[in-house]
């Protein structure tokens, strides 16, 4: 019984019988990906570096 759950046919059939039951993993995560509200997060960064800049101007070229 130990062999048949850990290394035979049907435990591999039962391995990818679990992992796509409920569809493709990698297009479920990029679907929940795409479904997810990104755009307060972003928005923080977004003024994170316009405050970085703000205080920490890029260098002009030619100088230094």
């Amino acid at each position: 019984m130990a062999f048949d759950a850990a290394v035979s046919s049907f435990s591999g059939r039962q391995q990818l019988y679990e992992r796509y039951y409920s569809g493709d993993p990698v297009r479920l995560a990029g679907t929940l990906y795409g479904l997810y509200n990104k755009e307060t997060y972003t928005d923080r960064v977004v003024t994170m570096l316009d405050e970085l800049e703000a205080h920490h101007p890029p260098p002009v070229e030619g100088e230094g």
